[in-house]
């Protein structure tokens, strides 16, 4: 069976003639309400909720980085969190990289926090941070070696247990 212009339309068109072929191509001619009918036929509410839900939080979330370079709010609201349950966008995941979120090792705590690396590896066992992915995170460093890093969320558990008297120094008395 052959087309008005006598080429089969099953045979594939050499790129050369394609742009032509195109041009002589029609065109579907829809306005806005038909395309929107069509779409939403397709696309179901759900969807359709996460597309609204993923669009305000970026526009949320644009708003609050035009704050911050502005200076007009401190950017502590945009916490970084490997808690997806936890987290305010509606992305599925962001992707950062472990060394980039669990910055601290024992050695750094300790400079920080003003202690001693004893001191911050007893309140790592007594506060249990090691294991809980808020705190901690074990990162391989060769074939067979690995280090403990820990997160600004530590170093922050760390110093509120030393204020609140949760965890204190040895020689320390506990504040009443």
């Amino acid at each position: 069976m052959s087309s008005p212009s006598g080429s089969n339309s099953d045979q594939p068109i050499p790129l050369s003639q394609a742009h032509a072929k195109r041009r002589e191509s029609q065109r579907i001619e829809t306005t806005e309400d038909q395309l929107e009918a069509v779409v939403s036929r397709v696309v179901d509410r759900a969807v359709t909720a996460k597309i609204v839900r993923l669009e305000n939080s970026i526009n949320l979330m644009m708003a609050h980085f035009e704050a911050v370079k502005r200076g007009e709010v401190e950017d502590s609201a945009l916490r970084v969190t490997t808690d997806h349950q936890a987290s305010d966008l509606a992305l599925a995941a962001v992707g950062l990289c472990p060394e980039d979120y669990y910055i601290y090792t024992c050695g750094l705590l300790a400079e920080k926090l003003n202690v001693r690396s004893y001191d911050v590896q007893q309140m790592i066992k007594k506060l249990k941070l090691q294991g809980d992915r808020r705190y901690h995170k074990s990162i391989s460093t060769g074939k067979t070696s690995e280090v403990q890093k820990y997160s600004e969320e530590a170093l922050i558990r760390m110093k509120q247990a030393l204020e609140t008297g949760e965890y204190s120094l040895p020689g320390q008395q506990t504040p009443s």
